[in-house]
């Protein structure tokens, strides 16, 4: 996104340096979302009280750490890529120096963006879709067809999440 590469430092800080403002404002937009994501969590606990469920609890806390992990993943660009990206586009920085700063930024990038960030994100933003669906169906059986667009976009967006942390980790080694 935004020409940033996940896997190089050496190439994400530079571009980072050449266009701050429409980085941060991307991830900080991203950030946001994981904050409405835990907002809403409980506004949809207290909307649906009548529907005593413990599927209303699980929306709940699927929503929350689903909103949590993007936070913490989308976080990263706010915070660790222009600290990174100062240090490394310094000239007093050494070339050793660099090196250590791509390491830590694969690393960062690997754990926060695609552990936390893509699998989990993804695997509760699913679940808390497929059991708002399942709650909000038990409760009514009007408007069918939306609720199979919804387990459907659910149960989908969950297999993304394993080809993000499965895929390109097997295929760098």
């Amino acid at each position: 996104m935004l020409g940033i590469d996940e896997d190089s430092g050496a190439l994400a800080f530079p571009v980072y340096q050449q266009h701050p403002i429409p980085i941060f404002l991307t991830y900080y937009a991203l950030m946001a979302t994981g904050v409405l994501f835990v907002l809403l969590g409980p506004l949809v606990y207290h909307v649906y009280a009548r529907l005593q469920t413990p599927l209303r609890l699980i929306v709940l806390i699927c929503m929350v750490v689903a909103g949590s992990t993007q936070m913490i993943a989308a976080s990263r660009w706010l915070i660790v890529l222009p600290y990174f990206a100062h240090i490394y586009t310094s000239p007093q920085t050494d070339a050793a120096t660099r090196a250590a700063l791509d390491v830590a930024y694969k690393g960062t990038s690997y754990f926060l963006g695609l552990t936390i960030g893509e699998f989990f994100y993804n695997i509760f933003t699913g679940l808390w879709s497929v059991f708002l669906v399942v709650m909000l169906w038990r409760s009514a059986h009007r408007n069918v067809w939306f609720h199979w667009i919804g387990i459907i976009a659910g149960v989908g967006i969950m297999p993304v999440s394993y080809t993000h942390l499965t895929l390109p980790t097997i295929l760098r080694v």
